[in-house]
């Protein structure tokens, strides 16, 4: 976001993300819903909650925990790739405030076209200015923000009109380099959920190219995992480069508990000794070799063919899991216990099962009782899976 690390400024991400929680949105069949194929006429936020906690470390230092839900219509449109991207690097390049509303604006209005037209007081609204009375105050009032945009390369020109009945029209105008490079990110077949792995790499200044080469070689499960424990280094001077040697290595690290525990009401402060833990992790790649090995166990036929039953049965619900969520989450996961009503399930990393435990706990526990009854549990645990002959030569 071309924050920079001051209290100030986080101050203002935090009163921003609690006015994005409290402002409501009211949709009068306004709204698509592209995997409902149908308008809302429904209220809703962007996020449904915000919970904001500071606290103090072990050191004295201070430190926060922060959580935010999206709303479940802001998550089905992202799940439904059905998000209009933007060049976050080059809006938060422009300084003019009217420069960045515009460029979001006739971004995407353009609808992948390199020109776009608009009735200047429809302009006037949009973006908004002021209500000026005159066109000539609101091209005055746009001149340095198209100045600006043509400058940074976004618009070739910018030409006006006036129609026979007196209306005059603003026409934009993209450049050939921009109109390229974003035809390419929209190319892209990337999954919602690669998509944002991508992103989440380019933040720590990763090449997008290199970013996106690590995620179809890798898999999103892996990537998630170092870039979560990235914070959790010490001493890192390059985040891109480390991040890119622990992925292609495939590092082990010891990972901190979790700050907090999601299945609560109220955010808390860790444990000290939960912090102390945390403090012996190291920074330096060449140290970061396996701690401790994983579990080595074996599926258990009758508690795979439960899982497999379940995880089929959310992917053909019309509100369940998608088909690339389910290949990422699931796909390296096996049953390997039921014992009475508790089901026993592996999946590869800690990060998964922190994952799979709080994104999927609502829908897991209603398939599962479905099958197994009101009592019934699910134990998500970490571990490798084995064959059975390779169980008895081990």
């Amino acid at each position: 976001m071309g924050k920079q690390h001051s209290g100030r400024e986080y101050s203002q991400v935090r009163e921003s993300l609690q006015r994005l929680a409290t402002t409501s949105i009211e949709s009068k069949n306004a709204f698509y819903h592209k995997g409902r194929k149908a308008y809302i006429s429904d209220a809703f936020s962007l996020l449904t909650e915000a919970r904001l906690a500071e606290y103090e470390g072990i050191a004295g230092e201070r430190r926060d925990r922060n959580r935010v839900h999206l709303s479940q219509y802001f998550v089905e449109s992202y799940r439904a790739n059905y998000l209009k991207h933007i060049d976050a690097g080059f809006y938060f390049s422009l300084s003019s405030p009217i420069a960045k509303r515009l460029y979001r604006l006739v971004d995407k209005k353009r609808g992948g076209r390199k020109s776009w037209e608009v009735e200047l007081f429809s302009l006037k609204s949009r973006i908004p200015l002021s209500d000026y009375k005159y066109v000539s105050k609101i091209k005055e009032k746009l001149a340095p923000a198209h100045d600006e945009l043509t400058t940074k390369g976004f618009l070739k020109g910018v030409s006006y009109r006036q129609n026979d009945a007196g209306q005059e029209y603003a026409a934009y105008e993209i450049t050939e380099d921009f109109h390229a490079r974003r035809a390419a990110v929209a190319s892209r077949s990337l999954s919602a959920d690669e998509l944002f792995c991508v992103q989440r790499l380019q933040a720590e200044g990763m090449a997008c190219e290199t970013a996106e080469e690590l995620v179809a070689s890798h898999g999103t499960a892996r990537i998630m995992h170092y870039v979560e424990a990235l914070p959790h280094q010490k001493n890192i001077r390059n985040p891109a480069g480390w991040l890119r040697k622990a992925i292609e290595n495939n590092y082990e690290l010891d990972m901190p508990p979790a700050l907090f525990d999601p299945t609560r009401d109220e955010l808390l402060p860790p444990d000290p000794e939960d912090l102390r833990g945390g403090e012996t992790l190291e920074a330096d790649p060449a140290k970061a070799t396996a701690a401790q090995p994983l579990s080595r166990l074996q599926p258990d036929p009758a508690a795979e063919e439960v899982w497999q039953g379940i995880v089929a049965q959310l992917e053909d619900e019309e509100n369940g899991i998608d088909g690339s969520s389910a290949r990422i989450w699931f796909g390296d996961s096996f049953g390997t216990a039921l014992l009475d009503r508790t089901l026993t399930v592996a999946v590869p990393n800690p990060f998964a099962k922190e994952y799979i435990e709080t994104r999927f706990a609502s829908m897991l526990e209603e398939a599962l009782t479905g099958r197994l009854g009101e009592d019934a549990e699910l134990e998500v645990i970490v571990g490798e899976r084995v064959d059975e002959h390779a169980g008895r030569r081990a």
